[in-house]
């Protein structure tokens, strides 16, 4: 288990409208098969997947409640 804090300027928070918020961040084996997961059972997908260098496969997807979450499968090394 990991955590941190970031600084982010308030024209990055523009979907909480400038407020500070949680994301959190799930590992996940397979990154695809987690947002085909998450959108079956009623979620939807912000961004992804796709890949970031030196950091794995990820998307931003959000609940069916619209709280947000991050899946990561990290890259291999």
């Amino acid at each position: 288990m990991h955590g941190g804090v970031m600084g982010l300027r308030k024209e990055d928070l523009a979907l909480a409208n400038g407020r500070p918020y949680w994301h959190p961040v799930f590992a996940v084996p397979d990154c695809d098969a987690a947002v085909a997961q998450v959108t079956s059972n009623g979620g939807s997908v912000q961004m992804g997947p796709e890949d970031a260098e030196g950091v794995g496969r990820l998307a931003v997807c959000l609940d069916p409640a619209n709280a947000d979450f991050v899946v990561l499968q990290p890259a291999e090394g």
